[in-house]
C-alpha cells in the first residue's frame, strides 16, 4: 500500500467511525460500543472495569482515540476522582460532538 492508498484508507476509516459514533444516542454508544448490538451500558462498564482495576495511583493515562471521553469518565467514577485528576487535557478531542 503506497502513501496515497494509506491516506485514503485512513480517511475512510475515520469517516466510518465518526458516522457510527455520532449515530449513538447514549454516551456509551458514542464511544463505539453497542450501537448495532444488543449490548447494554452494564456490558460496556463490565468490559472496561479491568482498566480501572489496573490503576493504583496517580499518573498519566493515555486513551488513544478517546471518542467522547466516556472511558475516562467511567474510570474516574469507579475510582471516585474527577476526570481532571486523571488527565490534564485530551489532545485528541474531536470538535464534531
Amino acid at each position: 500500500m503506497n502513501n496515497e492508498e494509506l491516506t485514503r484508507w485512513f480517511e475512510a476509516q475515520k469517516q466510518a467511525f465518526e458516522t457510527a459514533y455520532l449515530a449513538g444516542t447514549l454516551p456509551w454508544q458514542q464511544s463505539g460500543f453497542g450501537l448495532h448490538t444488543p449490548r447494554s451500558a452494564q456490558d460496556w462498564e463490565a468490559l472496561r472495569r479491568p482498566i480501572a482495576d489496573c490503576i493504583e495511583n496517580a499518573g498519566t493515562f493515555l486513551d488513544i482515540g478517546c471518542a467522547n471521553v466516556e472511558t475516562l469518565d467511567k474510570i474516574a467514577r469507579v475510582l471516585k476522582v474527577s476526570v481532571a485528576d486523571l488527565i490534564e487535557h485530551v489532545p485528541d478531542q474531536d470538535t464534531k460532538q
